[in-house]
């Protein structure tokens, strides 16, 4: 191989180290999200009573603050590869 394929292929490693992260929390996240709150209108569905409504409802507004706040929390998270350029321009400077 040569030096253009290697830092290809190194390069292609480090996108990949980032999915372990708070990418996959979201990924998680976002997937639990949507199997709940289908599986709570599937309930209402079989469940034709009023307070069922309310308790979809309460399901929906909780998954939506919990993963809200995981999207905002990995904004905050700096990646592996900002400390890695901050590194390096300290380095220069």
């Amino acid at each position: 191989m040569n030096s253009t394929s290697d830092n290809a292929f190194v390069s292609l490693l480090d996108r990949v180290k980032d999915d372990t992260g708070y990418g996959m929390l979201m990924f998680y996240a976002f997937a639990a999200a949507v199997l709940l709150i289908s599986g709570s209108i599937a309930a209402l569905a079989f469940v034709t009573e009023w307070w069922m409504l309310a308790a979809v409802v309460a399901v929906h507004m909780t998954i939506t603050a919990v993963v809200t706040y995981i999207v905002f929390h990995a904004f905050d998270v700096p990646s592996p590869a900002d400390a890695e350029d901050a590194a390096r321009g300290a380095a220069t400077a």
